[in-house]
């Protein structure tokens, strides 16, 4: 079923949302906590938020667009809004606190081991990036965010998304060089 049809569903019989839900609270929390360096149930507390603000607005939803889209703007800006009533802002982001690499059986201990390392590389390069750079470079390379969603997501021209991201790029190799670690730069586009 896509966006449009669950919609759809959802404001004929509200009982559906648990669907929504279901469907975008895992990648809701990792852009959350991402983006927001808070517990798990501080990120938790602000999904709900923007699950409850998506709810009570399902009726102004365009149907054209991706609902994840629509999702990870609220999402933003509910952290925005923590921070502003925190007066804090985050320092770093960690990408993925806590998980381990994923076992599989042709990778041998080495290969994980080493996959891992090359992970936690790359987290503590971003977290020596300015917040604007890690959340463009999270939403294109870890949530697979075409120009078009990420501008939509964080209310800019698409234009100035390719020139952030650009530039988020330069900044990580910069930081990558300083520290030691070029042979872990972002592909190119």
């Amino acid at each position: 079923m896509n966006d449009a049809e669950l919609i759809h569903r959802t404001l004929r019989n509200p009982d559906d949302y648990v669907l929504i839900v279901e469907r975008y609270q895992k990648q809701l929390l990792g852009f959350i906590r991402s983006l927001s360096q808070l517990s798990q149930g501080d990120a938790e507390d602000i999904a709900q938020r923007v699950f409850l603000k998506a709810y009570d607005h399902l009726n102004d939803f365009d149907t054209k667009l991706k609902l994840s889209t629509w999702l990870l703007r609220i999402a933003r800006n509910e952290v925005i809004d923590f921070w502003r009533r925190k007066k804090v802002r985050p320092q770093e982001f960690p990408l993925e606190e806590g998980k381990s690499v994923a076992q599989s059986d042709e990778q041998t201990m080495a290969e994980q081991l080493d996959k891992k390392f090359t992970s936690q590389r790359v987290q503590n390069i971003l977290k020596l990036l300015k917040a604007r750079y890690r959340e463009v470079l999270y939403l294109y390379y870890f949530e697979n965010k075409s120009y078009d969603e990420i501008a939509d997501i964080i209310q800019c021209p698409p234009g100035t998304v390719a020139a952030l991201i650009s530039r988020a790029k330069k900044a990580f190799a910069d930081v990558a060089v300083r520290t030691h670690q070029s042979q872990y730069f972002l592909p190119s586009l």
